[in-house]
């Protein structure tokens, strides 16, 4: 038993220097001018990654380095930190700013959230059809959220036209790589469209082990 504990507090020390000194050797890069580093940092920092206690003012710090250094990437995550007021407040139009940065760079996870913008009107006009456009480009670029949101556009006919089988097949598309709300989404139309309870259970079943 007492072997056992040394073990475990040996294995807890043994990680803890391992993330100090990832951290130690990120900060060095930083430092150093590499932006990847930087938004590597904010986003240990965002979601408390390998150990590290959630640090929006760090995190924000870390990604805004790196969108000065034109890290186009960062800009995207530095604009979600403004969209949703952590550190700072609410500030629709400069995440809006960082978005269509980081968009106009192709990086497909700011075309998404400019996409978010437009669908909802945040400090830009309601547009379905940009947000449609957006979503698609997120989506053939790996950003699967972006497929979920499509889903929704089609099953609601907003900006496009009306098709539950094309929103089927985006939330099938999104679900496959483990959306748990394109699931979700995906299961009550086989419920309720076409009658397959026995798919629909299925879907509901693996959206619940991805929550």
């Amino acid at each position: 038993m007492k072997a056992f504990f040394i073990f475990v507090v040996f294995s807890i020390l043994l990680f803890s220097n391992q993330n100090n000194s990832s951290i130690s050797q990120f900060k060095s890069s930083c430092d150093n001018g590499k932006s990847i580093s930087c938004n590597n940092l904010g986003n240990i920092y965002e979601h408390g990654l390998d150990g590290n206690k959630q640090d929006y003012d760090l995190a924000f710090k870390y990604y805004q380095k790196a969108c000065k250094s034109n890290l186009y990437v960062a800009c995207s995550n530095l604009g979600y930190l403004y969209q949703y007021g952590y550190t700072t407040k609410v500030n629709y139009k400069k995440a809006l700013e960082l978005y269509k940065i980081a968009c106009k760079a192709n990086v497909a996870k700011g075309c998404y959230n400019l996409g978010i913008m437009h669908r909802d009107g945040l400090a830009t006009d309601q547009n379905y059809t940009k947000a449609y456009y957006l979503f698609t480009y997120a989506c053939q670029n790996g950003i699967f959220n972006g497929c979920t949101h499509l889903g929704l556009l089609y099953q609601d006919g907003l900006g496009v036209k009306k098709s539950f089988p094309k929103a089927m097949n985006y939330y099938q598309k999104a679900c496959d790589n483990d959306e748990k709300i394109a699931c979700h989404n995906l299961a009550l139309l086989f419920y309720y469209e076409k009658k397959d309870k026995k798919i629909a259970s299925s879907l509901f079943k693996k959206g619940c082990q991805l929550n």
